[in-house]
């Protein structure tokens, strides 16, 4: 936990100072002796600059001392008054992994439910700064988001080779580098800047990816060196997440489109050297340890995508787009992901976006998220064909692998599927659903059914997700197969008195079902489904 973070001006490089070079800031609290190193960055004006969470109120001391000649020594003070800042992300602190290594946590011990909205392309001029950029997190903090997935450097969907510095990927002030890779773009992270500061302070953490993976390559492991420097040392004092890159190990599309195996197997070789040494690098570069993970190419997860032992807290996984027909492997991914040991926070990072190739619309959005969160996964990410690459009505986007739907983000962001699983994490707030934990029913393995699409806490509380009838038998957990929408009997594992009620996935509202009476052997069989469409379907002990 801490208070607002600090920005510090050490000095100016307008002077002819060398603004490229690496330079960091010691900082020392006065009352323990508490030190922290941070990276410096320089800003749009030529400032060099660092930014400070101090833990409590006190007196700090800092110094510069740059590793060239071109640079002067610098030192001041801050005196920090115990104030509580307005902005409740800061005031509970960075994310951390809880105990048990299933669920994400604030430092002052919050649970935190991840449920992410997927803007790829924010930081470009397809998503004007400020109003436009307000509208769409208002919309989002309204239906229940926590979390914002944006790319702060080179983006997806553009080919290294002919389109690194494509103007699509340009916000207000250019690309996020100079032509030629020159240099970073301070005026880039300065307008970026303000919109991650827009998301915290409207109570949404921003999971901030480097780049896409195949820009490794092509800029160099110097420069990707010096461009996370840079993300470290803007955000790290802020409470935000990690991602090394997108896709970590996924050629750039030009290689894959000529069908060269050689050559791609090679570039994912070399991708995943370079992003495994930039996971362990930013491990010991944060002073503050923000969560870190990666996204993989699909179908698979972190882990896969890096070599073994490298540092990472969190285990994103990326299945499918193919809607209907990806769900069985799209379940199997998240399932081994689960099942990998040492355990980690699980979430689906990208899967079947609404709308995207004209299908996954909203009843697919409600089967990943609950089917997700009942397997054991920390949270979900939403995404919808329109907003990741911010297409708008008046600046319309088409990537370099062509036409994925149609949709523009001002209309995207009314699908009704982004209110569908803003309600799924919802109705799970209603019960301590971090506490829970997956069980399979005897009843649904009987019949061959991997997941039972239930989960909860022994003697307590049972939640199940019970599937539309329309579903493939195998992802039916414990409803029983046919049009009539049966459920198959259960295991009361709540002890004592324990009510029960169906709850509408979309809606929220409850249908009571009242007292659960079990036979001899301790099961129950709950009356049928209100309607065809899925439920949720909860046992909860009285009292």
């Amino acid at each position: 936990m801490g208070l607002l973070p600090v920005e510090v001006v050490c000095y100016s490089t307008r002077t002819g100072g060398d603004g490229s070079a690496e330079v960091d800031a010691l900082v020392t609290a006065d009352v323990d002796g508490a030190k922290w190193r941070i990276p410096c960055f320089r800003n749009g004006a030529g400032d060099c600059c660092f930014r400070f969470a101090p833990p409590r109120a006190g007196r700090y001391t800092w110094q510069v001392r740059p590793g060239t000649a071109s640079l002067k020594e610098a030192h001041g003070a801050l005196d920090v008054v115990d104030a509580m800042p307005t902005a409740t992300l800061f005031s509970r602190g960075h994310l951390r992994v809880s105990d048990d290594g299933r669920t994400l946590r604030h430092e002052d011990g919050t649970p935190f439910l991840w449920l992410a909205d997927t803007w790829w392309m924010a930081f470009t001029r397809r998503l004007p700064w400020p109003d436009e950029f307000a509208r769409l997190t208002q919309d989002r903090l309204q239906k229940g988001f926590t979390v914002i997935q944006v790319v702060a450097g080179p983006l997806p969907d553009y080919d290294a080779p002919s389109q690194a510095f494509d103007p699509g990927q340009a916000n207000e002030t250019g690309c996020s580098w100079e032509p030629g890779w020159k240099d970073i773009n301070a005026a880039y992270y300065d307008r970026m800047d303000l919109g991650i500061r827009h998301l915290l302070d409207n109570g949404l953490v921003p999971c901030i990816v480097g780049m896409w993976g195949y820009w490794g390559l092509a800029m160099g492991e110097e420069r990707v060196h010096r461009h996370w420097r840079n993300l470290v040392a803007r955000y790290a004092a802020w409470p935000v997440v990690w991602c090394l890159a997108g896709e970590t190990t996924m050629p750039t599309y030009g290689t894959i489109f000529r069908g060269d195996e050689a050559a791609i197997a090679a570039e994912r070789t070399q991708q995943k050297a370079i992003w495994s040494r930039m996971g362990s690098w930013l491990r010991e570069a944060d002073p503050w340890h923000n969560p870190v993970t990666t996204h993989p190419r699909a179908p698979r997860a972190s882990r896969y995508d890096l070599e073994p032992g490298t540092p990472i807290d969190l285990e994103m996984v990326q299945t499918t787009h193919m809607g209907y027909s990806g769900l069985h492997s799209h379940l199997e991914t998240l399932g081994k992901a689960l099942a990998t040991t040492p355990r980690l926070p699980v979430f689906s990072a990208e899967a079947n976006y609404e709308g995207i190739m004209g299908s996954s619309w909203a009843d697919i959005q409600r089967f990943l998220f609950w089917t997700a969160m009942t397997m054991g996964c920390c949270g979900h990410t939403y995404g919808a064909q329109g907003i990741w690459g911010m297409n708008s009505k008046r600046d319309p986007y088409r990537g370099f692998t062509g036409d994925w739907g149609r949709g523009y983000w001002e209309d995207a962001m009314h699908y009704p599927g982004s209110s569908h699983v803003g309600m799924g994490a919802a109705i799970l707030s209603r019960y301590p659903w971090y506490r829970c934990r997956p069980f399979e029913e005897p009843a649904a393995a009987a019949l061959g059914r991997q997941w039972s699409f239930g989960m909860g806490i022994p003697g307590e509380l049972a939640i199940y997700y019970l599937p539309a009838n329309t579903n493939d038998p195998r992802h039916m957990g414990c409803v029983a197969e046919g049009w009539m929408g049966n459920c198959l009997p259960l295991r009361v594992m709540t002890k004592g008195k324990s009510d029960a009620l169906f709850i509408d996935p979309i809606t929220g509202r409850t249908r009571p079902i009242g007292t659960v009476k079990t036979d001899a052997k301790g099961s129950w069989t709950p009356p049928r489904k209100p309607s065809s469409e899925d439920w949720i379907l909860v046992l909860e002990r009285v009292g």
